[in-house]
């Protein structure tokens, strides 16, 4: 029997004290193939459901600005990958195409002001890091090498940007400045690869996957370089890393029990528990903005649902019932 728990939005969103537009509050963006091909869509504080990039194209990756009234997310609408921006400012979105080029353009991040997002782009021949205002204007190249740059993800207090590279042998993270500048190898080991960095909500520590032991595993690092430590401390495959709005835990899927399951480790505390437990596969959480709920992809019901459960795992419950698939959900800041 599916639990269906909209309501569950209103709880963990409704402390943000914004005033909502017309459209009103939105609360979670997801990915949804209910009208026949993936689609981005948002669920608002009220219960409504819009789509939001409605058109025949694959739409996915959506990304919240940090003030909570933009979403990108990337389109194959015009024949490649590109960069789109929704802006809920209006009373009717508006979507901007903000990368504009033939080649592929993907994995969207904002900057913390909410004014800039950065990408990765095969434009110039190799994925490069690239930037751009959020209406589209002001494109800067801001890694200009021959190695593959991927994966950029802007340190929440401003001045930095992690990404993965292939400057060396295997891939590493590099931390470079908003401007491109002065970038800096911050895992250095030769031996294995490092890749897809995450930021803490302080812009302290970068949590990143690795496969230096074997199995994907997720470890953390200070924005120095020091302090590395593994977090996994298991042979399976652990991925997707998560903070919490506090940086106390992180949350991530395993499949270190059989099924893929969600962990929440303790920053700094005992071996990560498994709060799912459902006997199926579960994926990709993301963290609700007061940290009470967890929100992540599962086909306990044979196709593919976004489930909101408390951080502990306890009253698990589908999004809308909706029997398409869905999946990358992100909660509004």
């Amino acid at each position: 029997m599916r639990c269906v728990i909209v309501s569950v939005l209103l709880l963990a969103t409704a402390a943000c004290g914004q005033t909502a537009e017309p459209g009103g509050v939105p609360a979670m963006a997801f990915v949804s193939n209910r009208d026949g091909n993936e689609e981005v869509y948002v669920v608002f504080e009220s219960g409504r459901l819009l789509n939001v990039s409605e058109h025949p194209g694959r739409d996915r990756e959506p990304t919240w600005s940090p003030d909570g009234w933009r979403l990108a997310f990337v389109s194959n609408r015009d024949g490649n990958d590109e960069v789109y921006v929704v802006d809920f400012f209006t009373s009717l979105p508006r979507i901007r195409n903000v990368s504009q080029h033939g080649a592929r353009d993907g994995s969207p991040a904002w900057a913390p002001n909410s004014r800039h997002v950065v990408f990765e782009s095969a434009r110039d021949g190799d994925p490069e890091i690239y930037v751009v205002d959020w209406n589209g204007d002001g494109l800067r190249n801001l890694t200009n090498h021959p190695a593959f740059d991927t994966d950029p993800a802007w340190s929440p207090e401003g001045p930095r940007i992690a990404y993965t590279t292939t400057r060396g042998f295997r891939s590493d993270i590099y931390v470079m400045n908003a401007d491109g500048s002065d970038p800096q190898n911050l895992t250095n080991n030769p031996d294995s690869d490092d890749f897809s960095p995450v930021w803490d909500p302080a812009g302290t520590r970068v949590a990143f996957t690795s496969n230096r032991a074997g199995a994907s595993e997720l470890l953390v690092i200070h924005a120095d370089g020091t302090g590395l430590l593994n977090i996994s401390g298991s042979a399976a495959f652990d991925e997707n890393p998560a903070w919490s709005p506090d940086g106390t835990r992180i949350a991530f899927e395993s499949n270190r029990q059989g099924d893929w399951e969600i962990f929440v480790w303790q920053v700094g505390g005992a071996p990560p528990v498994n709060v799912t437990q459902l006997g199926s596969s579960e994926s990709a959480p993301s963290w609700s903005p007061d940290g009470s709920r967890l929100a992540f992809e599962s086909n306990r019901f044979g196709n593919w649902d976004i489930v909101i459960a408390r951080a502990n795992g306890s009253e698990p419950g589908v999004l809308d019932g909706n029997q398409a698939n869905e999946s990358a959900a992100r909660w509004r800041p």
